[in-house]
């Protein structure tokens, strides 16, 4: 399922295929467009059906508003049915037309007169909105949303929420922690079942992986299988110089351990020295 829909007219592909374009380029990944070959309507799916079914799932609809969608009718039921589900509507007038009600009654992006000022409104209505690209993710919709006592993994970022703020929290800490000369380990410490794992699987690391400039996240491992990771940090290419560590809080021994301490330590010096810090 995608968090924004893209809402057109047949005759304004190109202009579908810019604002695609754009989101993307802004870090927009889960976007629904219809004659997308990858995220569009498949082939053999009865049309009209995938479309009403991907409204109801996304977040917001953005409106290419034209002389050709504002005489659609096709376009005008999405956008009712849109407003009818209470979605965030984002009326953007692509071409010269007259905008009828009731998308007149919403603030209309225009970017027929100045593109990049009309880009910036959407940017900022779309994060207002709650759509800021770093938190969105694209969401299978074959994948059980609740996974039981597993915990939560990488693919169900897109249905993980109620820690946004400790996940904020916490990537800011590891950036922070990043500028910091000397080798560093974070310890993600509570109860067993307080959901550690997926606090960092499914919260902090998806959002760390689109980071590229800064992180190059490894897949999770256990103390025991340090020998592995050692290897890997020597890599010609580098990793980040920060080891995440979930340790349950009543299991103190992994913290009294000075063998697994040592162990440790040496998996953060060898990254550092990857990197060349």
């Amino acid at each position: 399922m995608s968090a924004i829909f893209i809402s057109h007219s047949s005759k304004d592909i190109a202009a579908a295929k810019r604002m695609r374009s754009r989101l993307a380029k802004q870090g927009h990944r889960s976007i629904f467009l219809d004659f997308d070959p990858e995220k569009g309507i498949p082939a053999g799916r009865n049309w009209e059906a995938e479309l009403y079914r991907q409204l109801r799932s996304c977040h917001a609809v953005i409106a290419l508003c034209s002389k050709h969608s504002m005489k659609s009718r096709w376009c005008f039921a999405e956008i009712a049915q849109a407003r009818a589900m209470n979605k965030h509507v984002f009326p953007v007038k692509v071409s010269a037309c007259k905008i009828p009600s009731p998308l007149a009654e919403t603030e209309i992006i225009d970017l027929t007169a100045k593109p990049d000022e009309g880009y910036r409104r959407l940017w900022v209505g779309l994060s207002v909105a709650g759509l800021d690209s770093v938190n969105i993710f694209d969401w299978d919709g074959k994948r059980p949303p609740f996974p039981g006592l597993e915990s939560f993994e990488d693919k169900d970022a897109a249905v993980f929420f109620g820690r946004e703020h400790e996940v904020q929290q916490t990537i800011v800490t590891l950036n922070d922690a990043r500028r910091d000369l000397q080798p560093r380990l974070f310890v993600v410490r509570g109860s067993s079942g307080s959901g550690k794992s997926s606090f960092v699987r499914a919260g902090v690391l998806p959002r760390l992986r689109r980071d590229t400039e800064r992180w190059l996240v490894l897949g999770p491992f256990r103390p025991a299988d340090t020998g592995g990771v050692e290897s890997l940090l020597t890599d010609d290419e580098g990793v980040g110089v920060v080891v995440v560590v979930v340790v349950p809080a009543q299991d103190s021994a992994a913290r009294r351990n000075s063998g697994f301490r040592a162990r440790m330590r040496r998996v953060i010096l060898r990254g550092s020295q990857c990197t060349g810090q």
